[in-house]
């Protein structure tokens, strides 16, 4: 056997655990029946891979997502999945600025077949006006339904008005300004997906 080969301890026997007295701080051990991984620290005896186990650190977020910068308290991904049981969301956002006078639609456009329905929080602001609500959405082939929920007004938010529009097989949603009043608007939005349970 080289020199440089790393064994750990393992186990075949599905659902055995180590016991602490058979370990060093920081060995690794395998069971190989059900890939689970383990190590000492301390006393206790630590699931690395266990799912049922909570997330202690950065570094085991950072193995499960794509793209993503961890910060303390902070993660940044242009999109990511939660699984919370039997429900699974995907959770996106964009912000677009320079809004006035013109029709521009909000990234990031929504699968049709993917998708079956969205809930939509926004902020749009500009000097001296803003809003904030939420545009709940859903749809069923070319069929497609929408209400948009908002706080009143600070200033005159007339100008600004959101839409939700099927272009080819993504939906889309729709931001209209008038042109009226004075200053660019600037929108955030927050995207939560609902996957289509149906395909």
């Amino acid at each position: 056997m080289p020199a440089n080969r790393f064994i750990p301890l393992y186990n075949s026997q599905y659902g055995a655990v180590p016991t602490a007295s058979a370990m060093y701080d920081g060995e690794l051990a395998v069971n190989i029946a059900d890939g689970k991984l383990y190590t000492k620290s301390g006393s206790a005896i630590v699931a690395l891979n266990d799912t049922t186990n909570f997330v202690s650190s950065s570094a085991q977020v950072v193995g499960l997502l794509v793209d993503t910068t961890i910060e303390p308290a902070i993660v940044k991904s242009n999109e990511f999945r939660l699984d919370a049981g039997t429900v699974h969301m995907t959770f996106t956002g964009s912000t677009n600025t320079g809004i006035f006078g013109a029709t521009e639609d909000v990234k990031p456009y929504i699968s049709t077949t993917d998708y079956s329905g969205t809930t939509i929080e926004y902020i749009a602001q500009r000097p001296g006006a803003t809003r904030i609500g939420m545009i709940m959405a859903t749809w069923s082939g070319s069929s497609v339904v929408f209400t948009d929920v908002s706080t009143a007004d600070i200033g005159d938010t007339k100008d600004i008005a959101f839409g939700f529009i099927q272009s080819g097989s993504y939906f889309k949603l729709r931001v209209n300004s008038f042109g009226l009043g004075s200053g660019a608007w600037t929108v955030q939005s927050l995207f939560k997906l609902f996957p289509n349970l149906n395909s």
